[in-house]
């Protein structure tokens, strides 16, 4: 395997996941109401500004709704 390639094990048959966003709403102790970005796939060069966009979103959703942002 090169430097900077993909273990054998990690590539997909089919390409890379598509990538899947979506947010949440959850309480947790200490911290109350939590707004959290739950995102799956394969980030790449066509889809890193859509998941940029997204963050950017969530982080000002959760802040205009008095949430703490969060991601996972």
């Amino acid at each position: 395997m090169e430097i900077g390639q993909p273990s054998p094990a990690r590539v997909r048959p089919g390409g890379p996941a598509p990538l899947l966003l979506r947010t949440e709403r959850e309480h947790r102790t200490g911290l109350g109401a939590v707004s959290v970005l739950k995102a799956r796939g394969t980030v790449d060069a066509d889809n890193a500004g859509r998941l940029s966009a997204a963050l950017a979103a969530h982080i000002a959703d959760a802040e205009r709704a008095g949430n703490t942002p969060s991601s996972t």
